[in-house]
């Protein structure tokens, strides 16, 4: 079973019913697209979060989900030590955790990184999808700074 994860309610003055609530990550929009199909190691892909600036809260982490189609990937790592967890090498779908960040304060933070995937040869690595889907699973909420009524 799932962590379970208090909605997000957002006041939208565009629509008829003027709030959204809808439970998980709503917080995060994802992107992602190729930007090597091979460095001499793995095919290089840039990560994108934009998150939303109709909500506030500190996020401690954000863990996404990419999927690559029938491609198996044999050995992935993203940029930067320590501060990413990939997770589910030896199958068709990484599970990344970015860890230790503090945004998201009603600022649309945006956050870019890069993700190294590697699929058992150079021609495996290089047919690899140019832009696999990927969805955002979890965002590690720490607080709600200074508006003790919004989440």
């Amino acid at each position: 079973m799932k962590k379970y994860e208090r909605p997000d309610a957002v006041v939208i003055d565009e629509v008829s019913e003027g709030v959204y609530a809808a439970s998980g990550a709503t917080c995060w929009k994802p992107g992602i697209k190729q930007t090597q199909d091979w460095n001499g190691q793995a095919a290089v892909y840039e990560i994108s979060l934009s998150h939303t600036n109709k909500v506030t809260h500190f996020s401690e982490s954000c863990t996404i989900q990419v999927y690559f189609g029938g491609s198996i990937i044999t050995s992935a790592w993203a940029e930067g030590t320590g501060n990413y967890e990939v997770k589910d090498v030896g199958s068709n779908t990484l599970t990344i955790k970015r860890i230790h960040h503090a945004n998201g304060e009603y600022s649309g933070d945006e956050v870019t990184y890069k993700l190294f995937a590697f699929a058992g040869d150079e021609a495996g690595t290089k047919a690899l999808t140019k832009e696999p889907s990927v969805t955002v699973l979890a965002c590690e909420k720490t607080g709600t700074p200074n508006y003790p009524d919004i989440d």
